[in-house]
């Protein structure tokens, strides 16, 4: 089992978004505007994707998607 200290930060405003993911170890999100900004910035991220409208694809730097709970503890392995 892989463990993580997460912490739930009520922001502001994108620019505040962005400080703090630019901070994180990586960002888990899912087709978001959250998502959005963690992919412009090539943070390491994780997105939930939907297995019938895959329109959120990560590309480029660190990133993984997972469509289920069994890929999703895949993948945090590979952050720990």
């Amino acid at each position: 089992m892989v463990n993580f200290n997460c912490e739930f930060v009520n922001v502001q405003d994108f620019l505040q978004v962005g400080n703090i993911m630019n901070n994180c170890g990586f960002v888990v999100g899912n087709q978001t505007a959250y998502f959005a900004v963690a992919e412009a910035m090539k943070v390491p991220r994780l997105v939930e994707m939907s297995s019938t409208i895959p329109d959120v694809i990560p590309h480029g730097g660190t990133c993984n998607d997972f469509i289920n709970n069994d890929d999703f503890k895949i993948c945090l392995k590979l952050y720990a």
